[in-house]
């Protein structure tokens, strides 16, 4: 049996045992760090957020990191470009690496957008990408689609990407795992206190050993994607 807690990732509290979702924050955080061979010289980071949470796990030359206008409210110091993943304000072939985590899903245009990070890539470069599955709704309204390992690849390859790696993150028990902590949150969490977080806890843990116990490879949460443009 794997028993398979995931990796903590200091610039993200959600990976700590006290948050409600730490099962698969960890196991991302996890399988995000198992691309960082491929990232080198420049990186761009489409979809920063407010901590840049991945940041850590990429020794590169430097980190540029862009998010859409109004995305972080006040919060918006580690933002050093702002525009949108449908047109990226670089030229082509501007970075060694770019990089992409949960923002694929709430972009109108998903074609569009994995065609833009592969036009500022270099030949030689990498584009990484993380995306939800089997997720609930979120970040609405702009909350568009989900995707198959296999829908990911296809992407991928018809924007003139070469797979080189491909995961998928955190499976069928991790999942429901996950919706039940939401739940017992989003209901207990302000009148209960610690007790909820004891119960979350309690179930992830069960979840996380279910999915040793017996893995579901078709169902899972996200999945994580390395794709090159190959030299010109």
């Amino acid at each position: 049996m794997n028993w398979n807690l995931g990796r903590p990732n200091p610039r993200d509290p959600w990976t700590r045992f006290s948050s409600y979702k730490w099962l698969i924050a960890r196991r991302l955080a996890a399988a995000v760090a198992r691309t960082s061979p491929y990232a080198r010289g420049r990186l761009l980071d489409v979809g920063c957020g407010n901590n840049r949470r991945f940041a850590g796990y990429f020794d590169v030359e430097k980190y540029t990191g862009l998010e859409y206008p109004f995305t972080l409210g006040n919060d918006d110091s580690p933002v050093d470009v702002f525009g949108t993943a449908l047109a990226l304000p670089f030229a082509d072939g501007s970075f060694d690496t770019v990089v992409s985590f949960e923002t694929l899903e709430h972009v109108t245009e998903s074609a569009t957008m994995i065609a833009e990070l592969r036009r500022v890539v270099k030949p030689g470069g990498a584009v990484i990408v993380s995306v939800p599955f089997l997720w609930g709704e979120h970040c609405g309204p702009h909350d568009y689609v989900r995707f198959t390992t296999f829908g990911l690849r296809h992407l991928f390859e018809t924007a003139g990407l070469r797979v080189v790696r491909q995961e998928r993150v955190g499976g069928f028990w991790t999942f429901h795992g996950q919706r039940m902590s939401y739940y017992v949150d989003s209901v207990y969490g302000r009148r209960l206190g610690w007790m909820t977080t004891s119960l979350a806890f309690g179930i992830l843990v069960c979840a996380s050993l279910l999915e040793g116990l017996h893995p579901v490879e078709t169902e899972y949460c996200m999945s994580v994607i390395v794709g090159t443009r190959d030299a010109e």
